[in-house]
């Protein structure tokens, strides 16, 4: 019998399963150990852990041609001066990011334990707010290391544990 999976559980294309390269290639771990649960009762936590295969683990990252990308960092709060207070008023508090590595727009990572930095999406200002970048959290929470060359894959640093609760999740997500 043949399993067809859809939506958050497919993981059956490109990389070794036959055409589908246009489809994202993130993380398949996750959708391959919640198909095992659910079909063959195979603890979440033990796929993850026989997983060899480092691409398994491995977020595909791609951010539009305006926008940044930074490893590390801080985001703090600053109170804007150029936008009038709040109703009560309150001066308008707005997030900024400071420091940390730039990274080029299309790449991969995945999760560490330890080791690793906050990965950041920056994009440009809007037309009504000319002064102020946006800074977004990528994998929110989370360390990461980036790794666009195979050879750079730390299975010492690699967070198994990350990878086994997000399975989890998908798998609680369908009430199983």
């Amino acid at each position: 019998m043949r399993i067809k999976c859809k939506g958050a559980f497919e993981y059956q294309h490109g990389l070794g399963y036959g055409d589908g390269w246009h489809k994202n290639q993130s993380c398949k771990i996750i959708a391959m150990a919640a198909e095992a649960y659910l079909v063959r009762g195979t603890p979440v936590a033990e796929t993850v852990a026989a997983c060899d295969n480092a691409f398994h683990f491995m977020h595909t990252l791609k951010v539009q041609r305006n926008d940044r990308v930074m490893l590390g960092g801080d985001l703090s709060d600053y109170e804007c001066q150029s936008t009038p207070p709040d109703a009560k008023g309150r001066p308008v508090k707005r997030k900024m990011h400071t420091g940390g590595a730039a990274q080029q727009r299309t790449g991969r990572f995945y999760v560490t334990a330890q080791g690793g930095a906050q990965l950041w999406k920056i994009m440009p200002p809007l037309p009504k707010l000319p002064m102020h970048d946006r800074p977004q959290a990528i994998a929110k929470g989370e360390t990461v290391l980036m790794c666009n060359d195979q050879h750079d894959f730390d299975w010492a640093l690699l967070d198994r544990d990350y990878y086994a609760r997000a399975a989890q999740d998908l798998v609680l997500s369908t009430g199983g």
